[in-house]
């Protein structure tokens, strides 16, 4: 289950688990009735010794057993994958199910060739696989956290002036220069948590104050604001060819899902990427 939660934190649940698990219950079952109908389980060496009794019932139970063992790998691309919590990507899921792949095949081999060599291979094959896992959660996975407020940027003393129209769209200026500094430094609107309580709180300032300038300066909302932040931004990622496909760029961007940034593509463009980039060729 350790791999599930990776991918898409909070998809388990009871029943889920429930279905995770029904395999095995089917063959707990299986395996129970056959004992009932008195099935014989003769004992074998290896896996190639059995294939002489492929008819038999026995045999034929145990070799399912074997080829589920491949079961896990390919279920993680059943995984619903929206990046819901920025914990992972496509790379680490590729890197992660060939080192599970590799792991499942070296113990096939041990399971097929009864020789000291394969099973000492397979030791150290396994402790590799287990030691490349670690590294990839220690130092690919866990260090590609969003920064959103490290950086708090210094209050620039403003003077005390009368409580008018002009000195309020004077203290707006500056705090949307600040917010406009914070943004370019910390690439906050990457955070898909990002709220305008923490923004205005990493720029010291209160939301209702920081909603009015956002909104002096030309959007709608702080929601339109930061949209327009990560489209620009899924932009710069695909024309600079960094990208592996337009759903990266947008988890790079800072969206949770396809559709919602799909939808506010084409809110802000007009268009489809496809579209867009059909139009204006990079």
């Amino acid at each position: 289950m350790y791999p599930i939660e990776v991918i898409s934190p909070g998809w388990l649940n009871f029943k889920r688990i429930l279905k995770l698990y029904s395999p095995c219950l089917f063959i707990l079952v299986t395996y129970k009735i056959s004992l009932w109908a008195h099935v014989e389980y003769k004992p074998y060496n290896t896996l190639l010794d059995m294939f002489s009794h492929v008819g038999n019932f026995d045999v034929l139970f145990r070799l399912m057993l074997a080829f589920l063992i491949f079961m896990p790998i390919l279920f993680i691309f059943f995984i619903p994958y929206t990046r819901r919590y920025n914990n992972t990507d496509y790379v680490w899921i590729r890197k992660y199910v060939f080192t599970l792949s590799l792991n499942t095949l070296a113990y096939i081999l041990v399971l097929t060739f009864e020789d000291p060599i394969i099973r000492t291979l397979y030791y150290y094959v396994s402790v590799g696989c287990s030691l490349y896992i670690a590294y990839m959660e220690l130092f690919v996975r866990l260090i590609r956290k969003p920064v959103a407020t490290e950086t708090v940027l210094p209050i620039e003393e403003e003077p005390s002036t009368p409580c008018t129209e002009s000195s309020s769209k004077v203290k707006n200026t500056i705090l949307i220069d600040r917010l406009n500094a914070y943004m370019e430094n910390t690439f906050a609107w990457r955070d898909p948590d990002l709220s305008l309580n923490a923004l205005a709180q990493a720029l010291c300032t209160n939301r209702t104050t920081l909603n009015q300038a956002i909104h002096d300066n030309g959007y709608e909302s702080y929601t339109a604001y930061i949209n327009n932040l990560r489209i620009n931004d899924f932009l710069n990622q695909v024309e600079s060819k960094n990208p592996v496909n337009f759903q990266e760029a947008f988890f790079d961007a800072g969206y949770r899902s396809r559709a919602t940034a799909l939808r506010n593509f084409r809110l802000i463009t007009g268009m489809t990427p496809s579209e867009y980039f059909q139009k204006d060729p990079q």
